[in-house]
């Protein structure tokens, strides 16, 4: 759910960067794109802003490393194999491949891991929307 919201809030700014006097042409643009795109589009269109006032706002890539750790955490949650969490609260969420061949990955998700991945998508949705404040005073 909150997750949901972070991704809405970017759907908005990026419809504005679009034209600012209609979404229209940001919606037809973002239906169906993947959360990783918008952010990386985001990145793209702040970039430019940016090399226009020959000036990176400080919080800015810590903003983007939010934006993404949101996501790889949203995903651990909502693709994890709830079904076979094993007795220790393991819960199996991925397949690694690596020189030693392939690895399952197992998480351990209790209350308190589940309250700090809100609390981060909570914080990347702030971090956003100082970001958009900020920008609009340039």
């Amino acid at each position: 759910m909150y997750f949901n919201g972070l991704e809405s809030l970017l759907d908005q700014m990026l419809c504005e960067m679009f034209t600012e006097r209609t979404d229209r042409t940001g919606l037809i643009v973002l239906q169906n794109m993947q959360y990783s795109s918008k952010v990386n589009l985001f990145s793209r269109f702040s970039n430019e802003l940016h090399s226009n006032f020959s000036e990176v706002p400080p919080s800015y890539e810590k903003l983007l490393d939010k934006l993404r750790e949101a996501a790889r955490l949203r995903n651990i949650v909502v693709h994890a194999d709830w079904e076979n969490t094993d007795d220790d609260g393991y819960t199996y969420v991925n397949i690694k491949f690596s020189d030693n061949g392939m690895e399952q990955e197992y998480i351990q998700l209790s209350a308190e891991s589940l309250e700090n991945i809100v609390d981060t998508i909570l914080d990347a949705r702030k971090r956003l929307g100082e970001y958009w404040d900020a920008k609009h005073d340039l």
